[in-house]
């Protein structure tokens, strides 16, 4: 998220260098940089780093995830928070029901996950943190 701060700021700057190009296409395009900023900025600001818990075998909010799916494929997902969610990287919120699911279960653990597609059976595998 910090990251993503700089750079925002650093397309800010260069926005700002070519302030003579202005209209209104740029104007509006300054106005959904600064605004993304501003959004960024609060987040941080609320932002409440998570201890990783004493029992580190039970699945948690921080926690890599790795589960064996009905039909034998394995797949990792990492618990996050809404605004780290980057479901294509495995990166999940802690709010989606597939997390939700996993929270405070351990590696050997079976379950059955109500996904749109129907029920999965899953395995938990490993939970590292």
């Amino acid at each position: 998220m910090k990251q993503r701060l700089r750079d925002l700021l650093e397309k800010k700057q260069a926005f700002a260098a070519r302030s003579n190009e202005a209209g209104p296409a740029w104007e509006a395009d300054q106005r959904k940089i600064e605004s993304a900023i501003r959004r960024l900025q609060q987040t941080l600001d609320a932002v409440v780093v998570a201890e990783i818990p004493v029992d580190q075998e039970k699945v948690g909010f921080g926690a890599t995830v790795v589960v064996r799916h009905g039909n034998g494929e394995e797949a990792a997902y990492h618990i996050v928070g809404v605004e780290e969610a980057d479901p294509e990287r495995g990166a999940i919120t802690w709010l989606s029901p597939l997390a939700r699911a996993l929270l405070s279960r351990r590696a050997g653990d079976q379950l059955t996950f109500r996904s749109p597609a129907g029920d999965e059976e899953l395995t938990i595998l490993r939970v590292r943190y």
